[in-house]
């Protein structure tokens, strides 16, 4: 073979595999931020395993919202980078928070505000650090902030019938990234 037609050989293998490997390479782990089962810095196994140390019973579910379990004590149910206006809540989750239940929903849709991206929030369970800009400017009549700045909330709830819904400006609350900063794991906790 001539020099010309290994390199023409060369260049077309070359790209079939640069094709392959776009073509089949491991999708984003979107699917898997916030899950308690990843250990990537988005995932929320460290806070899980915080919480069954704790002896904080925590079941995690992976069906739709409609199947979760009646009790007749109330539940707190956590969505994680939900990425949901704060007034987009379904029917479904409506009638089961009204109910006495708490619905935890961390990455609600918020502007992006001057704020710093990286600040450390007091609480009552200890420094909470934030990494957004993120904050939710003006609350409804009634809606109670949790954590904020002068730029706006970060955390606030709703109450809603019996119950309530505790909404979070950031989906990484207390994800794995934040394992050393114990103000967070215990901020969601509460």
């Amino acid at each position: 073979m001539t020099n010309k037609r290994w390199f023409w050989l060369v260049a077309i293998a070359t790209g079939i595999i640069l094709l392959l490997t776009l073509l089949f390479a491991p999708a984003s782990s979107k699917l898997y931020s916030g899950s308690t089962y990843s250990r990537a810095p988005d995932g929320y196994g460290a806070w899980y395993a915080f919480m069954e140390t704790r002896g904080t019973p925590v079941r995690r579910w992976q069906k739709p919202f409609n199947e979760l379990p009646k009790s007749q004590n109330s539940m707190t149910c956590l969505r994680v980078n939900s990425q949901l206006s704060p007034e987009s809540l379904n029917f479904q989750e409506q009638k089961w928070v009204e109910q006495g239940n708490t619905l935890v929903i961390l990455g609600v849709r918020s502007p992006i505000t001057p704020a710093e991206f990286s600040s450390i929030q007091k609480s009552p369970v200890g420094g909470v650090k934030i990494e957004t800009g993120r904050r939710q400017k003006e609350l409804r009549q009634g809606d109670k902030e949790e954590l904020g700045d002068r730029f706006g909330s970060i955390v606030w709830q709703k109450p809603l019938g019996k119950g309530q819904v505790i909404f979070a400006t950031t989906p990484h609350l207390a994800a794995n990234a934040y394992q050393d900063e114990a103000g967070n794991f215990e901020f969601l906790a509460s």
